[in-house]
């Protein structure tokens, strides 16, 4: 038999049957556990909050631009960057008050009134804040103030990451 016509990606290959044979053998072998079956007819029951979510998403991705571009357009200068932030503040207060008011929420805003939950999560937001703040601006710093270029700070600040 001539093995010419092969080369070592043929081996990557062996995978195929494999991978079908387990896909076939699990689907006929494994079965959920009742605990398992109960909670997904539980969850067929509950309906979506595509309001909620399309609210946030409006919110998110107008503040997202508007922040993105508005060193361009020179912030609150620009009609546009000051229509996406109004609209972005808009949508996130109405987002408050629906998922304050629906039964199954996206986020379930009555958790902020639990003092543990709120410090928590203030505490995440801030430590996220400095973290990516310190990201951002250091890069910007070396760059901009100390006149590195760009291979330069990476290699400053490559050491940061391990």
């Amino acid at each position: 038999m001539d093995y010419g016509q092969f080369t070592w990606r043929w081996i990557f290959y062996i995978n195929v049957p494999i991978g079908l044979i387990s896909l076939f053998l699990t689907n006929r072998l494994v079965e959920d556990p009742p605990f398992l079956k109960r909670e997904q007819e539980r969850r067929r029951s509950i309906r979506a909050d595509y309001v909620g979510l399309g609210l946030i998403t409006l919110a998110i991705a107008s503040l997202q631009i508007a922040l993105d571009k508005g060193q361009e357009s020179d912030w609150f200068s620009s009609p546009w960057i000051t229509g996406l932030l109004i609209v972005a503040a808009y949508a996130f207060m109405v987002w408050i008050v629906w998922e304050w008011h629906h039964p199954n929420p996206v986020v379930d805003i009555h958790l902020f009134k639990k003092r543990n939950f709120a410090t928590a999560m203030f505490f995440s937001f801030t430590l996220g804040l400095a973290l990516y703040s310190t990201t951002v601006m250091i890069p910007q710093f070396l760059q901009v103030q100390l006149g590195y270029p760009a291979v330069k700070a990476g290699e400053a600040l490559a050491g940061g990451g391990s």
